[in-house]
């Protein structure tokens, strides 16, 4: 099933969201985070890739439509730091008759204010499919593909989420 289920640890159980995401079943690479109990989620490909971001209240059921991400994209990471979503990087593929395009962006979502602002860039360029975490609010990232197709082993730690460029 395609379904957004949750998961009751208590019951050891898995029951559907009355209010399912409608593109949440048919889009892949989509990123997402929680942040102080809201969830996020968005970009990935549906025929075509998606710059949607919504916001998911998991008390209510409810699903909020926000701000638009820069560019669409897909198979891009995302983690939570304080109160901002940082998307890493993605994938525009545009089809056997258009480019193809990695990004190589850090971008910041505030989850108060309902924006996007580029943060800077990845080291070593533009990279999809990459895993990434936080501890004590530096984001460490690696691994991945790069623009060629080629996978990569490298790891990063970016400490410096506060500043725009």
């Amino acid at each position: 099933t395609r379904e957004l289920m949750r998961y009751d640890i208590d019951a050891d159980t898995w029951t559907p969201y009355a209010d399912n995401w409608k593109r949440a079943k048919s889009a892949f690479g989509v990123g997402g985070a929680q942040c102080d109990g809201r969830c996020f989620i968005g970009t990935g490909f549906n025929t075509d890739n998606l710059d949607q971001w919504y916001e998911f209240s998991p008390n209510n059921d409810v699903w909020q439509k926000r701000r638009h991400v820069p560019g669409k994209r897909e198979l891009s990471t995302a983690v939570a730091v304080g109160q901002r979503i940082y998307l890493l990087g993605g994938y525009y593929f545009g089809g056997s008759l258009t480019d193809e395009k990695t990004y190589d962006d850090l971008l910041a979502y505030d989850t108060d204010a309902d924006t996007w602002t580029l943060c800077g860039h990845l080291p070593n360029g533009p990279r999809r499919n990459m895993v990434a975490g936080t501890i004590a609010g530096t984001i460490y990232f690696g691994l991945g593909e790069n623009d060629h197709n080629d996978i990569v082993n490298d790891f990063y730690k970016w400490t410096n989420c506060d500043t725009t460029y």
